[in-house]
């Protein structure tokens, strides 16, 4: 093994992904989306064909890049949900005389 292979293997380089993959920190920029909400929707799930690589330098996610042409598919809702529309209540008329 030369230098340059333990180089990688030792700093998380040497994941041989399958098929073209993607950082979580490029696919946040190619979707126009903050890294930390690309990060939980990979530990979530909703990316679909995430997969989580150990390696010697710690955890990496690795994004295939079909699941960027298929993004608007599966693009999470982004905000908070409406309230729903409250019942309204008919109060009875205030009685002016004491």
């Amino acid at each position: 093994m030369g230098l340059m292979e333990l180089w990688q293997v030792l700093y998380g380089c040497g994941v041989k992904p399958k098929g073209k993959v993607m950082t979580t920190g490029q696919f946040a920029k190619a979707v126009g989306a903050p890294w930390s909400t690309v990060v939980h929707w990979a530990q979530t799930g909703v990316i679909p064909g995430v997969t989580r690589e150990e390696t010697l330098r710690g955890p990496v996610w690795a994004i295939p890049e079909s699941a960027l042409d298929t993004f608007e598919e599966w693009r999470p809702k982004i905000g908070r949900p409406r309230k729903a529309k409250a019942q309204t209540v008919k109060r009875r008329p205030k009685d002016d005389a004491k």
